[in-house]
């Protein structure tokens, strides 16, 4: 097989989405790209000690290495850079956006845009084109509802088993 040298920047970009086209081929829902259900994606930094305004319905993805959270934070760092994803609300949450970016599939769509071997970054352009794979609105509130009160049994029964603390006196 020949590989078009424009076609992809690196080996691993290349190997990255050759597996997730066979993912995606394979997925239940019909797959669309990350800017056609954000209303923006944008570029932010933080300086340690300095916050940013964290908006509403978003996912944060360190520049470096593409890692996906719903909330940032600059412990450890003097200065980070995050790619803030911020889902159209008709189309998407938050939440069911960084689960899909940090799932198997998600994970090979942000390794096929990073740009560096040895440490990977993102940029807010290539970003936007990777493709993402999710169900209606409708199904996407139901599993994170589910998934809250999945999580409420799990803490109760982890109170329950946790012995109580002996007092003192």
């Amino acid at each position: 097989m020949l590989i078009d040298a424009g076609s992809s920047r690196s080996w691993g970009q290349f190997q990255a989405r050759e597996r997730l086209g066979r993912l995606l081929e394979k997925a239940p829902h019909d797959s669309g790209r990350l800017g056609d259900v954000a209303v923006e994606i944008r570029q932010v930094q933080l300086h340690a000690g300095e916050g940013f305004q964290i908006a509403t319905n978003a996912v944060y993805l360190l520049e470096a290495r593409g890692t996906p959270t719903l909330v940032s934070s600059s412990e450890g760092a003097q200065a980070r850079r995050y790619i803030e994803v911020v889902p159209d609300l008709t189309l998407a949450r938050a939440e069911f956006v960084a689960g899909w970016l940090e799932s198997s599939a998600g994970q090979l769509a942000r390794e096929s845009v990073a740009d560096g071997a040895a440490i990977p970054r993102m940029r807010a352009s290539t970003l936007a084109e990777i493709p993402v794979m999710l169900p209606p609105l409708e199904a996407q509130l139901r599993a994170l509802d589910t998934g809250s009160r999945l999580r409420r049994i799990g803490d109760r029964g982890k109170r329950a088993a946790d012995p109580p603390l002996a007092r003192s006196g």
